[in-house]
């Protein structure tokens, strides 16, 4: 039934209408943004879990959804003026969703939710109880992990958006005619119809087409019977009685024992529905618990498919040396860049050749590559293991998340509480820090160190708060890092390959350079973008005892633009800026050639 829930459209009209009664006019951007997002996320992933659920009619679908919605925007509220910090707003909106989400799937099983039922004193009053629990008990919980202080928990407790809101709503309803008022309170319950005889029968009848053929015959009799009446079928009058009466008592019986029988039949359908329905709710009971349910709505973030040749690859009986590699690529992007990637799951997939690999994030195919019949195990490790790595890097903004964002801050958190309290987010956002992030790694520059991070960003942040300006400035923070992992080592010291742009080409990107809202891009002509390109690529490769080892050298300003720009057509480019480069003391640069 919740197949006919347009929740899309309903999601679209009801944020806006949920956002309203918590942003007021002239509310800080940020904030503004910062609610507006948490309650559509909160909406469409219950309004998604809904609609997959068969057992939830779209009116039970809506309600549900709004139901959170409303409870997102009033404990949103109180989280924002009791002063808590945003890295704890995701842990308790969605502890409370998932209880909220719990009761209400629990009672639509017990009675289909409607307006008037959701308006129930009782549901009500019991809605209210398990919310305020939720958030007193996560609250608690962060208190006691130090991750607020004492008046922070005390003014958080003493917020009640919830409790304004009835006051007003109270006051409103006053001057309302009472009878309109039973009306919102009042439980409704419908009966539940039963079907009547006609219908039994012609279900029957459906399910039985020898019972049909039987009466087209006596009908067809009757006709017969109907046209000797009116003698136009000569026959004795001494056997028409007795035929007629024969011909009525046999249609009666046959009647009558249809009857009895589709009665029989709807009560026999009506029994195995009923327990096909128990057996599914059986079944369905841990499924559609919190936990459960939000489990079931989102994707694998990081998954392989194999071709059926290649599943002993993952048997524990066999060579099994997928599950063994995962692991230590994952303990490799941990330690080389502090990148922690989810857990991997392996599956088989009969629609792949036999010895295809395809690697897919949140559930769309990001890379695929093909083992071939003869290849030995150690070379299908170093296939997988440079394929899997590069993809998780390619696709770092796809698989870092704010919750891995958080987990960072709770470490720094437990060794300088400042340090977070100082930044996050005083001047910035853990979006903000997720983008930072994010474009750090995407060209491989470790993030491990994060108390420097942290440091080097709280000073940054002081003068300009756009991710990639700060991104950029860590760069330079990191310029030992840099240039070790770009340097090659001899004899004499560690020396820096590059490859110059000439200065007029320098101030024409410069100056093509324009800024958005999350990053900055070049925008030129497509035949001076392909010219660039084609050049920058050609040099690069002509340079074959370097190749590998070469660095694009260019200013400051155009260094992060460029590389967005040149990484989606040149593999493996690697682009710096001067103010990332060591003293001449320290490192020897040699320029190998000038675009």
């Amino acid at each position: 039934m919740s197949r006919d829930f347009r929740y899309k459209d309903y999601v679209n009209k009801l944020r806006f209408k949920l956002a309203g009664a918590v942003c007021p006019v002239g509310l800080d951007e940020y904030w503004d943004k910062l609610i507006k997002n948490y309650i559509y996320n909160s909406i469409l992933t219950t309004a998604k879990a809904v609609y997959a659920n068969p057992e939830v009619s779209p009116e039970a679908c809506e309600i549900i959804t709004r139901t959170i919605g409303e409870w997102t925007v009033c404990k949103l509220a109180d989280i924002i003026n009791g002063q808590v910090p945003e890295c704890f707003f995701d842990t308790i909106i969605n502890k409370i969703n998932s209880e909220i989400y719990d009761y209400l799937i629990d009672e639509n099983k017990l009675e289909p939710l409607t307006e008037e039922s959701i308006e129930n004193p009782d549901r009500i009053k019991k809605l209210e109880e398990i919310v305020q629990n939720i958030y007193r008990e996560t609250l608690a919980q962060i208190y006691s992990d130090r991750g607020i202080d004492k008046d922070v928990y005390t003014l958080a407790l003493s917020q009640s958006f919830y409790s304004e809101k009835q006051n007003q709503e109270q006051n409103q309803a006053q001057d309302q005619d009472t009878q309109e008022e039973n009306l919102k309170t009042d439980k409704f319950v419908s009966e539940p119809k039963t079907q009547s005889e006609i219908s039994k029968i012609k279900k029957y009848l459906k399910n039985n087409p020898c019972r049909v053929l039987l009466l087209f015959v006596f009908i067809v009799a009757i006709v017969f019977l109907s046209l000797v009446c009116f003698g136009l079928i000569p026959v004795t009058k001494e056997d028409l009685p007795a035929a007629l009466m024969m011909l009525v008592l046999c249609m009666a019986v046959y009647i009558i024992d249809i009857i009895i029988e589709a009665d029989q039949f709807y009560r026999i359908e009506q029994n195995a529905k009923s327990s096909e329905d128990s057996e599914k709710t059986t079944n369905s009971a841990a499924l559609n618990s919190p936990n459960g349910m939000y489990e079931r709505l989102g994707v694998d973030v990081l998954s392989i498919r194999l071709g059926t040749g290649l599943l002993n690859y993952v048997d524990p009986e066999c060579e099994n040396i997928m599950l063994p590699l995962i692991s230590e690529i994952r303990k490799e992007l941990t330690d080389e860049l502090g990148y922690i990637i989810p857990k991997v799951r392996c599956l088989d997939d009969k629609d792949l050749k036999p010895d295809e690999f395809r690697i897919y994030v949140r559930g769309v195919v990001r890379d695929k590559f093909f083992a071939g019949k003869n290849t030995k195990n150690d070379e299908i490790s170093n296939l997988l293991r440079r394929h899997l790595r590069e993809c998780c890097i390619k696709n770092v903004k796809d698989i870092l998340t704010r919750t891995d964002v958080i987990k960072l801050m709770e470490i720094v958190n437990s060794e300088d509480p400042t340090l977070v309290n100082d930044l996050i987010p005083a001047r910035i956002s853990a979006v903000d820090l997720r983008r930072i992030l994010v474009s750090l790694i995407s060209e491989e520059i470790s993030v491990k160190d994060t108390i420097l991070i942290f440091e080097r960003l709280c000073d940054y942040a002081r003068f300009n708060t756009q991710p990639y300006v700060l991104a950029e400035s860590l760069r330079a923070a990191m310029a030992a890092g840099i240039c070790d992992k770009y340097s090659v080592k001899s004899d004499t010291g560690a020396i820096l390959y590059t490859v110059t742009l000439n200065p007029e080409l320098e101030k024409t990107l410069e100056e093509a350079v324009q800024y958005t809202e999350f990053s900055t891009i070049i925008k030129l002509p497509p035949e001076e973008i392909e010219k660039l390109i084609t050049d920058i690529s050609g040099t690069i490769s002509g340079l074959k005892e370097h190749k590998e080892d070469v660095v694009l050298l260019v200013r400051p300003k155009i260094r992060k633009p460029l590389f967005d720009l040149l990484s989606l057509y040149i593999e493996n480019i690697k682009v710096i800026s001067y103010s990332e480069l060591l003293p001449v003391n320290e490192l020897q640069v040699e320029k190998l050639a000038e675009i």
